[in-house]
């Protein structure tokens, strides 16, 4: 999964990422991202408090990796390079085409 904000008159690029340090953003629709086989999912956010994030409405989380299975997800947090070397892999063919629908970087204002 992919941590992603929807852009909205409210929620601008900058005003998403104020405060997180970021000075650069990446964007593409929703539309583009679905049809390249990849879900969309609204979900909330907290921060280290246990408060919503105020930007929930605008969340998502990005699927990149819907058929992982739990000993990949096991291997994928293992000590083992290999293993977490040979899951990566197997995304490649899923992620690439996704970061080439991405425009940017563009800088923050």
């Amino acid at each position: 999964m992919i941590s992603c904000f929807a852009v909205t008159d409210e929620w601008s690029p900058a005003a998403l990422a104020a405060f997180t340090g970021y000075d650069t953003y990446h964007q593409t629709t929703g539309a583009t991202i679905q049809a390249l086989g990849h879900e969309l999912w609204p979900t909330d956010i907290v921060d280290e408090f246990g408060e919503p994030d105020p930007r929930n409405a605008v969340h998502f989380d990005l699927v990149i990796a819907r058929d992982l299975t739990a000993t990949e997800l096991a291997d994928r947090t293992a000590a083992d390079p290999d293993a977490r070397r040979a899951l990566r892999a197997r995304f490649i063919p899923a992620v690439l085409p996704l970061l080439d629908a991405l425009e940017g970087p563009t800088p923050l204002p």
